[in-house]
């Protein structure tokens, strides 16, 4: 899946070698792929994508995915994927798709120290091999280069200012200190948000940083350097059979800072592919930035990638990050302030077209005086697409922005503005509570990670605001909590008033391997649309809209498939909520051919939306589908209108036994929870032995001191401080004799045939929690995606709605940390990992085919 884990420090750079780019047009082929790990399919980012034998290369981006450009002339050459830690591979072009994204999964491949001790290289040999080598390894003869470099500044965990500049250079020899000349193509900045103005925020300039990032070896693997630093052996890569060593290099005693840093390094050449590192400043100095504050530095850290290129290497990539502490005037700490760089290599030309400096210097004058408009040149300028640091950047100062989308309805023009001391306060009651009541609060994220999360978002409440700007200030919070049971609501008011004006967009849709498609129009103004894929809406790119909407998702720990789904089933009023609202929209579409096509669609009413949708049906159900084969459909573990769970379950059980049922179908898909008991009546059919279901319900106290912002009242404490002790440690239990702690005996008759679960992204909180002691007990096989709930166990079991005064927005806060009865976790914070994966096509959408069901079957067939 595609918007996955936000990796830090992950990126998509478009590395070119082609020349000319504001005047040359060529006929261009296009692939786009996504690169995973085969292990645990997840994406992986900044894998090197090149046309084998050619200087064209690509990297996947933080989602993994890539999109590479070549004439026809290559087309039957291969491409080739490569990554540190992985093998590499080599596809040939004819055998990959041109209108669909191609699907490579990277086998790992390391080998532990212990594993090749004999082979071993000495590590002292090995790095002044490296250092000896470095003349030949690196450039020596005179390049010239394009590339753009970026600087962000983040005072007090929230992006405040950035500066993108477009840079051309000219360096007659790598190896010498001051042997290049930058110019500055063309410069854009943000505005400056920051509260407190530091002095240093003129930081480094692209020429400085390039200097930087051009001798970043020379600290490690220069000779004057040996006598510093302390050199270790990592890890073996095997890569189509050729090593690569990773050398661990830890700064010696020092009293002034520590560093612990790391080369990759190539066997066949000794060539250095990647450095990178952190220091530490151990005792700081303070310097004075102006009468008012002072500032000192406590550290940063620094990562540059290679490229090889004509059998010298290149720097292609370079990230860094300088963290100081700010002061007042009377030494009281004010916050973390940050600069952070980026720079990218998009051009090189080797040996230079310059025959020296001032040839370059005066071709880049002339270049400059012809250049055309800001507009212009940066939407035809080659820059490279988001990082995770630019989304970031992108991210906060938007929050700062009063963004108007095309077409829309600004948040202010609905309703009259609330005071920034309302907000202020609104939000003060909204971390507090938070803070007193949720037990999970630092279950899946550091308390420093969240503090960070909260005073960034206060920062921005900077001017009045509507309720729906500062409500999408505060689902960011909750999601980062990472607890699927922790909302937030709009008022009741808000939602009355405006549900009937035609604001929302006409459609539904799927989202696959990061592209948007129709699935239905709810709309009689046109039809024959489903399964075109959406480009963009009102002008904005889907990337970007996502991009957008990403942070606002919830769910349990890093589980990704419930906020697919919620992102598919909820995407208009997403849309609407942080996009913005609008009376009509022009949607951009691609067919499967790659043609484009616009259209424009009037917005419907949030009423007619829900009626075009029809009802969702989680009803529970149980049915033959062949002789001895049953479908055991549970939509929830809850009573409905018609059906009584409890007797419903038992006649269920006695068909399964009267049908003489070998091979069970177990359907959880969509089930969103329920009683817990009747999960518990459920295995008892299915577990042989005495089992437990949970192990623990946590809360975080028994007295609660917001209540009367509550719709509880002071009755809550009664109840608490009845059911629930306080063991020696300080925390806070369910007493023992709650029905879902303790031994559960199964019933006499337990079903002996075959199982097979159907799970998906919205089988979640009591659905999960069964599917993981069924996983547990190892019942049967898993079939579908990974479910919404995670492996350990959800936070629920009484939820209190918290009422913010002011903006009358409201958040559900739920009141116990649930342990599931289950073994070491496999890994932190997943939910259900089946045994077999499906993976939908808008085809098998618009086919409307049940894989889960055609799997389990072939299972049971082959069986």
């Amino acid at each position: 899946m595609v918007y996955l884990n936000r990796i830090a420090g992950t990126l998509f750079l478009i590395f070119s070698f082609i020349p000319n780019y504001f005047g040359q047009t060529l006929e261009l082929l296009e692939i786009r792929g996504m690169v995973i790990d085969s292990t645990n399919e997840q994406p992986l980012s900044f894998a090197l994508i090149r046309i084998k034998n050619k200087s064209l290369a690509s990297t996947t981006n933080i989602e993994g995915n890539f999109s590479i450009s070549f004439p026809q002339l290559v087309d039957q050459d291969s491409l080739v994927i490569s990554m540190i830690g992985y093998s590499s591979q080599t596809i040939a072009i004819k055998d990959l798709s041109r209108h669909e994204i191609n699907t490579f999964q990277m086998v790992e491949s390391v080998f532990q120290l212990e594993e090749v001790e004999v082979t071993f290289p000495d590590v002292e040999k090995l790095v002044k091999e490296v250092s000896k080598r470095i003349k030949t390894t690196f450039p020596s003869e005179s390049i010239d280069f394009e590339g753009y470099y970026r600087k962000a500044y983040r005072e007090f965990g929230v992006f405040v200012k950035q500066y993108e500049v477009a840079i051309s250079g000219f360096d007659d020899q790598y190896h010498k200190r001051n042997g290049f000349t930058v110019s500055r193509l063309k410069e854009k900045e943000s505005k400056d948000f920051r509260k407190n103005k530091w002095r240093q925020s003129e930081g480094n300039v692209p020429w400085h940083y390039l200097w930087h990032v051009r001798r970043q070896h020379i600290h490690f693997f220069d000779s004057d350097s040996f006598k510093s630093y302390d050199y270790s052996l990592g890890d073996i890569i095997i890569d189509n059979g050729e090593r690569i060593y990773k050398i661990d290099i830890k700064l010696k005693e020092n009293s002034e800072r520590e560093a612990n840093s790391w080369a990759f390094v190539r066997e066949s050449d000794f060539a250095i592919l990647e450095i990178g590192g952190e220091t530490t400043i151990i005792s700081p100095k303070m310097f004075q930035l102006s009468d008012s504050l002072k500032m000192d530095y406590i550290g940063g850290n620094v990562l540059v990638k290679y490229l090889d290129y004509g059998g010298r290497m290149y720097p292609a990539y370079s990230r860094s990050s300088y963290n100081h502490r700010v002061y007042n005037e009377k030494s009281e700490f004010l916050g973390i302030a940050e600069m952070n760089e980026e720079l990218f290599i998009l051009e090189v030309n080797t040996p230079s077209q310059f025959g020296n400096k001032n040839d370059f210097v005066q071709d880049q004058q002339q270049r400059i005086n012809e250049l055309p408009s800001d507009s212009i040149f940066w939407a035809t300028f080659n820059a490279p697409l988001e990082t995770a640091l630019s989304k970031a950047i992108k991210q906060d100062i938007a929050g700062f922005e009063k963004i108007s989308p095309k077409n829309g309805i600004e948040n202010g023009d609905r309703k009259s503005l609330i005071p920034t001391e309302s907000l202020e306060k609104d939000f003060d009651l909204f971390r507090y509570g938070l803070e007193e009541a949720h037990p999970s609060l630092y279950r899946f994220t550091s308390k420093d990670e969240l503090d960070n999360q909260f005073e960034s978002t206060r920062l921005k409440l900077n001017r009045p605001m509507g309720e729906p700007e500062f409500f999408g200030l505060l689902t960011p919070v909750l999601a980062k909590i990472r607890c699927g049971h922790t909302k937030g609501f709009m008022p009741k008011s808000f939602n009355n008033t405006n549900n009937h004006e035609n604001v929302t967009l006409p459609i539904q849709v799927k989202f696959i391997s990061g592209r948007l498609y129709i699935w239905k129009v709810l709309s009689p103004e046109i039809t024959n649309l489903e399964g075109m894929e959406i480009t963009a809406i009102n002008d904005i790119e889907i990337a970007e809209i996502i991009d957008r909407i990403y942070p606002h998702l919830i769910g349990d720990g890093f589980i990704e498939t419930s906020k697919v789904k919620d992102l598919e089933e909820n995407f208009t009023h997403y849309y609407e909520q942080i996009v913005g609202p609008s009376e009509r929209f022009e949607i951009t579409l691609k067919n499967l051919n790659g043609d484009i096509q616009k259209l424009t669609l009037s917005a419907i009413s949030h009423p007619t939306h829900t009626n075009c949708k029809g009802k969702f049906s989680n009803d529970n159900d149980f049915r033959m589908l062949s002789e001895q084969i049953g479908l055991l459909k549970i939509g929830t573990f809850m009573d409905s209108e018609v059906i009584d769970f409890e007797p419903w379950l038992e006649n269920a059980f006695l068909e399964i036994k009267e049908n003489n049922v070998s091979d069970l179908i177990i359907d959880l898909r969509d089930n969103g929870g329920g009683n817990d008991l009747y999960a518990i009546k459920l295995l008892k059919y299915l577990v042989n032995e005495p089992f437990s279901f949970h192990r623990s319900l946590r809360s975080s106290t028994d007295q609660y001191t917001f209540l009367s912002y509550t719709e509880e009242g002071e009755s809550l404490n009664s109840i608490m401080s009845q059911i629930v002790n306080k063991d020696s440690s300080g925390n806070f239990f369910l007493q023992d004799s709650h029905p879902t702690l303790g031994l559960k005996s199964p019933y006499s008759d337990v079903y002996q045939g075959k199982i097979y679960f159907l799970i998906n992204g919205k089988t979640f909180s009591t659905a999960a929690d069964f599917a993981a002691l069924a996983r547990e007990y190892q019942l049967g096989v898993f079939v579908g995606e990974e479910t919404g709930g995670t492996f350990e166990g959800n936070t629920s079991n009484g939820e209190i709605l918290l009422n913010l005064p002011n903006s009358k927005i409201r958040i559900v806060i739920p009141l116990f940390q649930i342990q599931n009865a289950v073994s070491q976790t496999p890994v932190k914070g997943r939910g259900i990992i089946p045994d077999i994966k499906v993976n939908y096509t808008m085809e098998d959408y618009i086919r409307i085919k049940d894989l889960e069901i055609e799997i389990a079957m072939t299972l049971i067939i082959d069986k």
